[in-house]
């Protein structure tokens, strides 16, 4: 799993464009290298794209300048990178370990990834000055009573 960051500014783009503008068009130049590159786009998500074949089996999922790349072989990473800097102007990013502040983590002996949002979760928490709550585990203890909140 790789990450890239687009580093292009778009320049054919005025810059008087306003930025909503600018990426409907980003995104629209992102949609026709990926259909040349023969991926599909996923109905439910048009944000992921996915290229099957006998062989392999590759995603990409982008969002505004960042993409995420999966392949099924470091062989076909190798031709998705060399495939995407023919296009855009893009910084390789390395191995993913957070998208989205969705931490990524590998175990490739057991070849799982794991996704959490821990660090958000953590965010929204101290955002509303909840980090000294108490807690409770679910399923609830059977004792547990909620106190009467529509009195």
């Amino acid at each position: 799993m790789s990450k890239q960051d687009i580093r292009t500014a778009w320049p054919d783009l005025k810059a008087a464009v306003q930025p909503e503008t600018r990426w409907m068009a980003v995104e629209q130049e992102a949609h026709a290298a990926m259909t040349k590159f023969r991926y599909f786009q996923v109905s439910v998500d048009h944000c992921i794209y996915i290229q099957t074949t006998k062989n392999w089996t590759s995603i990409i999922t982008m969002h505004v300048d960042d993409m995420l790349g999966c392949t099924s072989s470091k062989r076909e990473m190798r031709q998705l990178k060399k495939g995407l800097e023919s296009v855009f102007n893009i910084k390789d990013m390395g191995e993913a370990h957070c998208l989205l502040r969705v931490s990524i983590s590998h175990d490739r002996v057991s070849r799982t990834i794991s996704l959490s949002q821990t660090a958000y979760v953590t965010t929204i928490v101290k955002c509303y000055k909840m980090q000294y709550t108490f807690l409770v585990h679910t399923p609830l203890d059977q004792v547990f009573t909620y106190p009467n909140l529509c009195a």
